[in-house]
């Protein structure tokens, strides 16, 4: 026989050692389903125990996120409280300013040679402006609980005539702000003043 056509050795089969135990697929046989579904639903278990291990919060977590929340939002409320006492300080000035600028131009219009007898005495010494105030009334009683001193009204106006020719004139607005009442302590009353001179136009 042409020894390159003689076939091949049989293959050797692989044996096992005495003893060894054999896979149920190797043994032909189905696991049985008892025992499947116990091994199925340990590992349920275990998976699920283990979630709620890792997920869950100690108390001292959830006493320190608590804490750092709570000083955020008093940051937040503080610099709220701020923004709004500016916001009514700005709005309290605008309204002086252009109280002083009416009153200037209410005096300018008039004539000359009596601005300083009717602006240096009362009533045309002192004017009242209509959203500021100068002493503060309890909200029941109406009763003053404070009053700006040496004032009758929020604007007070002066006139320095010692030029005859040349008036100095002076318009003084004090008032208490909006936030100055802060659980019953008073701050400093907010003041703006208007100097300008006004000039005989006949000479």
């Amino acid at each position: 026989m042409n020894p390159i056509l003689s076939p091949l050795p049989p293959m050797p089969q692989s044996r096992r050692p005495p003893g060894s135990r054999r896979s149920l697929h190797e043994a032909g046989r189905r696991p049985e389903r008892g025992r499947v579904e116990g091994l199925v639903r340990r590992s349920s278990v275990v998976s699920v125990r283990r979630t709620a291990g890792e997920g869950g919060f100690t108390i001292l977590e959830v006493m320190i996120a608590s804490t750092i929340i709570l000083l955020v939002l008093v940051g937040l409320l503080s610099s709220l409280a701020k923004s709004q006492q500016l916001k009514a300080t700005t709005a309290e000035y605008q309204t002086a300013l252009e109280a002083a600028r009416q009153k200037f131009e209410e005096i300018q219009s008039t004539t000359f040679s009596t601005i300083a007898a009717t602006y240096n005495v009362a009533p045309g010494n002192s004017f009242a402006v209509t959203g500021l105030i100068h002493e503060s009334r309890q909200t029941l009683t109406g009763i003053v609980n404070y009053s700006i001193p040496g004032r009758t009204n929020v604007g007070r106006v002066t006139v320095d005539s010692t030029n005859t020719d040349l008036l100095l004139v002076t318009i003084d607005l004090q008032w208490i702000g909006v936030m100055s009442n802060i659980q019953g302590a008073i701050a400093q009353p907010q003041s703006y003043t208007l100097v300008s001179q006004i000039a005989d136009r006949n000479k």
